[in-house]
């Protein structure tokens, strides 16, 4: 269901989910290793996934995690580095977004106000997306943050002080 690796510390990180279930729950063990990494894009261009809900044991998402995930509509975590708002998911911590489901059928999206940054290519594919509206005090936009968002006519950023990292689209 995964290809995987195991690190030096004896945990996993999950590379890429090659199962064909529609929800997939990431397991908290794979083959007999805590799973605690997901690697940059490993569901990326999944055409299938509806949903997929982030367990306690990841300690760190990569980035274009979800990206071009068509059918992706639902994301959750009882995770206590991570958190959902059912599409954005986000780190706690820094309040950084790092993937959103693609195939929600949200066409106008507000970044919630908790927001400070928004990782590269958290958005990749998100084809229902019209209009984006950030929020004050978002710091930066990273590189691609939209790539190939086919619908997205603007994106509007109400912070004069927010960081735009190269190409938005």
């Amino acid at each position: 269901t995964f290809e995987y690796q195991v690190m030096s510390d004896g945990t996993i990180m999950l590379d890429k989910y090659t199962g064909t279930e529609t929800n997939v729950t990431i397991p908290e063990t794979y083959r007999g290793y805590k799973v605690t990494w997901i690697n940059n894009e490993a569901f990326a261009s999944n055409k299938k996934i509806k949903s997929v809900h982030i367990p306690k044991s990841i300690t760190f998402i990569g980035q274009a995690v979800f990206a071009d995930c068509d059918s992706l509509t639902k994301i959750t975590t009882d995770n206590s580095i991570y958190a959902s708002t059912g599409t954005i998911l986000y780190r706690k911590d820094n309040n950084r977004i790092i993937g959103y489901a693609c195939g929600a059928k949200t066409s106008e999206l507000t970044i919630p106000s908790n927001i400070k940054t928004i990782a590269p290519s958290s958005f990749q594919g998100a084809d229902n997306l019209k209009a984006v509206i950030t929020n004050k005090g978002l710091q930066e936009i990273g590189y691609s943050a939209f790539k190939d968002c086919k619908n997205l006519k603007s994106v509007y950023v109400v912070d004069d002080n927010t960081f735009v990292d190269g190409y938005l689209f």
